[in-house]
């Protein structure tokens, strides 16, 4: 499991524009190559996600079609439909503090691999990957804000 938080300080309308923006992730998540929206039903959507992950000197290109369940302005949850992972699911929260202003973004993800990787490494790819993940949406807010 990666668990990893983030404060933001922009307005939770911000973020949410940044982490629903299914169809450009690619675009600011470093190691994603291609994301998008297969199915809308309002709230529950279906997307993609390619990118390649690399471990060491391996690299492996990864696919995963997900179900996500939107509940706006406080979290977003997902699981894998079809991909490389036994298990893989979780959730991003948001929770704003009334007082400073600051958003809080965490996002808690299991993901056990269908290949073999000792349990400790994937621990350590999978956090580091999920803290670059977030430092990627803080970057994207932060420019969107700036030059909206």
């Amino acid at each position: 499991m990666a668990v990893g938080s983030i404060a933001i300080p922009y307005c939770q309308d911000a973020i949410w524009q940044v982490l629903t923006d299914y169809e450009h992730l690619s675009q600011f998540i470093e190691e994603m190559d291609s994301s998008g929206v297969l199915a809308d039903s309002g709230n529950a959507k279906i997307i993609y996600q390619a990118g390649t992950g690399s471990f060491l000197f391996f690299r492996r290109h990864l696919y995963v079609k997900l179900m996500v369940q939107e509940f706006f302005p406080d979290s977003i949850s997902f699981y894998q439909l079809h991909g490389p992972f036994k298990d893989y699911y979780g959730y991003w929260h948001l929770t704003k503090d009334e007082t400073t202003g600051v958003t809080t973004t965490q996002c808690i993800v299991v993901a056990k691999p269908d290949f073999f990787v000792p349990g400790f490494i994937y621990r350590l790819v999978i956090s580091k990957n999920y803290r670059k993940i977030l430092t990627d949406v803080l970057t994207e807010v932060e420019r969107r804000v700036k030059h909206p």
